[in-house]
């Protein structure tokens, strides 16, 4: 569930520096190598190599995060769930960036869409913002 009572901001270190980032404004999170990029709604914060997040990983970071509407998707990619625009089964939309979604992680993902809002009529609850679930045009054949 969703902590509402607790600022939506977290540190995370740079180098020798801490620095506060505003959770409301980062669509997802990005793992490569030993560093984590992370993406505002809008615009791209980006790190350098010599910039990096030490001794933080995405997979601890998305644990840290749950709370406040994250999801990690993928062995690389951690989402904010309000960001989501489309699903379909594989991947997320998210603005103009799709964001794959790990066979493993796809019923947890699921999970974490419906509790922000999506319906089992795929009809969305949320307000302003619906995600649309779209189902692959692909035919199985057998």
């Amino acid at each position: 569930m969703e902590n509402r009572n607790t600022p939506q901001y977290t540190f995370v270190q740079l180098g020798k520096n801490w620095i506060r980032i505003d959770l409301q404004r980062i669509s997802h999170f990005e793992s490569s190598g030993d560093y984590v990029r992370w993406y505002e709604t809008g615009n791209q914060y980006n790190k350098s190599s010599s910039s990096k997040i030490t001794e933080t990983r995405l997979s601890q970071l998305s644990e840290q995060l749950e709370p406040y509407g994250f999801v990690r998707v993928h062995r690389r990619y951690a989402v904010n769930i309000r960001s989501v625009e489309k699903f379909d089964g594989e991947s997320l939309q998210l603005e103009s960036t799709v964001i794959p979604v790990g066979r493993t992680r796809r019923q947890h993902v699921l999970a974490r869409l419906r509790s922000f809002g999506l319906r089992d009529d795929h009809q969305s609850v949320r307000g302003s913002h619906p995600i649309q679930v779209v189902r692959s045009s692909r035919q199985e054949t057998g």
